[in-house]
């Protein structure tokens, strides 16, 4: 009887070894990953939008975009809207401009 407690108990010792092992790969590999992370965003990423964001032609394309898309669901909420009336001159240069840039 003794002899199977003691195999048990190393069985067990082994087991949660096996696990303890296990558990430290997983917890070294997620730092490893979220270092990779990190250093992607300190190399990469960060430079990139300081680029953007230090570019003044970016910047401006930015913002006519952001005019129109709120021009344009302004008009969508409108319940007195265009709808199907026909669309000014000036909104037909506007998105032909716009379509040209692309």
């Amino acid at each position: 009887m003794l002899c199977q407690t003691v195999d048990h108990n190393q069985s067990t010792q082994a087991s949660l070894n096996d696990l303890y092992h296990v558990l430290m790969t997983v917890e070294e590999r997620y730092r490893q990953w979220w270092n990779n992370v990190k250093e992607l965003g300190d190399l990469h990423t960060k430079p990139t939008m300081r680029k953007i964001l230090n570019s003044p032609t970016v910047m401006k394309h930015i913002l006519e975009y952001e005019d129109i898309r709120e021009a344009a669901e302004t008009a969508a909420r409108d319940p007195e809207g265009p709808g199907l009336q026909p669309i000014s001159e000036k909104v037909l240069e506007m998105l032909r401009t716009n379509a040209n840039r692309r």
